[in-house]
């Protein structure tokens, strides 16, 4: 006997053969509808491809809010250069009196002294090299928190992972103890010990996926992008850049490091104030010209006006004084840049290198003896030499070395980033 499922595919099966031609309406129809979703799916993979270090960061200063929104100062600094080359407004005279000529009209415009407006423009240009170079400071900032946040979801990934195999090796070990104790090598309290394993790898599993999903939204803000939008990354904790040499850093941190480059540019921006405070003591010119009416002499007469800002009682002295208190604190903040760069780039590197050591350590000696450890007591366990927990203690032992592994890389990329953001300059992004 047929079920209705049956029979309803049998009555469509004959009357596709009673009728060819809706046949081949309905294959037309399905090619139809399926051509989209087939042009659709190359799209989808371009929109999943996986993010180098280097595309990570190009699409973070393309679209991180945060870099879009510092970037606006540049205009506020444009305007600032704008206002101090605007010329002062004329002025516009007039004047009715009862004697004669009664009406009169005045149009004068104050000219102020090339030195004080080239030395205005001075200070301004200088204000907008500092917003530039605070914009510097935000890329930099962005450049350590990408690479950070980068390889935090390539830690936590690979924390999964590791995650992942110790469930695995759990459930393996519970099924070989199982196996064992139906032959009676084994009492029915190492099966509960070996499921309580599984149950502990399970939560823990759990917990690092938890963690993947916080990394992941870490780097999404940074990319300007949502917090759950899917992430695929093409680099590996593995990979480590070759590290600078130090003498050479500590070079390019003094002299296009944005710190340096920062004091340098505020020393530029006083002494152009110094400049313009010392044209205090000139005065501005406002010349005029107009006209009278209704004189008895004459009908209309030209009418002419010059006229001198004598700087007597306020010559900017105290704006002078200013500027020249703020030039020696800069000349202080100099030599101790100098000095803090170098304590603190020593100390930077010196950590650089300490996680470079570790991460070594890791791979020619414990990983290696922690993967042979576990399958030595695998074997024993199965030739019952040794108990469960031995062979517990063994599982749980190569897991902590390759979670430290790990932490070791992450730890090494983590340095690097401070070491960069430090130095103020840009250091190698990683292989692509």
């Amino acid at each position: 006997m047929l079920s209705a499922v049956d029979s309803g595919m049998a009555a469509a099966t004959g009357r596709e053969i009673q009728s060819p031609h809706l046949t081949r309406r309905g294959l037309l129809l399905v090619v139809c509808l399926s051509g989209p979703l087939l042009a659709a799916a190359p799209r989808a993979v371009v929109a999943e491809q996986a993010l180098t270090l280097a595309d990570a960061l190009a699409i973070a200063l393309r679209s991180n809010l945060g870099l879009l929104a510092a970037r606006g100062r540049h205009a506020v600094g444009v305007a600032g250069v704008g206002i101090a080359s605007a010329w002062p407004n004329p002025e516009l005279e007039a004047d009715y009196t009862s004697s004669r000529p009664h009406p009169a009209f005045l149009f004068s415009q104050t000219i102020p002294f090339w030195a004080k407006r080239s030395a205005a423009i001075a200070v301004g240009r200088g204000e907008l090299g500092l917003v530039d170079i605070g914009i510097d400071g935000v890329i930099q900032q962005l450049r350590h928190d990408v690479r950070v946040h980068y390889y935090g979801l390539l830690f936590a990934l690979r924390a999964e992972e590791i995650g992942g195999l110790e469930l695995r090796n759990d459930r393996e070990l519970l099924e070989l103890t199982q196996t064992r104790f139906r032959h009676g090598d084994v009492p029915e309290l190492e099966v509960k010990q070996a499921g309580l394993g599984v149950g502990r790898a399970e939560a823990s599993l759990k917990a690092l996926a938890s963690d993947v999903g916080v990394a992941r939204g870490e780097l999404n803000l940074d990319l300007g992008r949502e917090r759950d939008a899917p992430v695929a990354l093409a680099g590996h904790l593995e990979a480590r850049p070759a590290l600078p040499d130090f003498g050479k850093l500590v070079e390019r941190a003094l002299s296009e490091g944005r710190e340096a480059r920062e004091l340098r540019q505020r020393v530029a921006v006083e002494e152009s104030r110094l400049r313009l405070a010392r044209t205090g003591w000139i005065p501005d010119l406002t010349a005029g010209a107009g006209a009278e009416f209704n004189d008895p002499e004459f009908s209309v007469g030209p009418q002419f006006r010059l006229g001198l800002s004598i700087p007597i009682l306020y010559r900017k002295s105290a704006e002078q004084a200013q500027a020249r208190a703020a030039l020696e604190v800069l000349s202080r903040e100099r030599e101790a840049l100098r000095q803090r760069l170098g304590t603190s780039l020593s100390s930077a590197f010196a950590r650089v290198q300490a996680a470079d050591d570790q991460v070594g350590l890791y791979v020619a000696s414990l990983v290696p003896s922690a993967r042979e450890v576990r399958e030595l007591y695998r074997d024993s366990y199965r030739e019952g030499t040794v108990g469960i927990l031995n062979l517990v203690d063994a599982l749980r032992s190569e897991r902590e070395v390759q979670l430290g592994y790990a932490r070791a890389l992450l730890d090494f990329h983590r340095a690097l980033a401070d070491l960069e953001q430090q130095a103020g300059v840009e250091l190698t992004d990683g292989p692509a």
